[in-house]
């Protein structure tokens, strides 16, 4: 392959990764307005602890650098938090 059709499949995983961003955002406003109705709190640390657990451990199997893919979900988490919270 050369570099272009190699930088033009980069992008459209990048495409597809900010579309699954997205998708999963809106499914957290969904989420939030579930907790509300069922007069849940909006931050579950147990359940955002799981989360990375079980992809920290998922993400050994790709052979991807586990403290990587923590960070990255740090962010998404705090991101889901703060929307949440709008």
């Amino acid at each position: 392959m050369n570099l272009n059709l190699l930088r033009n499949e980069i992008d459209e995983i990048d495409w597809r990764i900010l579309r699954l961003i997205n998708k999963r955002f809106n499914l957290v406003q969904n989420i939030k307005k579930e907790k509300k109705r069922l007069g849940l709190q909006l931050v579950n640390r147990s359940r955002e602890k799981k989360i990375l657990k079980k992809l920290t451990q998922s993400s050994k199997e790709l052979n991807l650098n586990s403290d990587f893919v923590a960070d990255v979900y740090k962010l998404i988490i705090k991101e889901s938090r703060r929307i949440q919270s709008q």
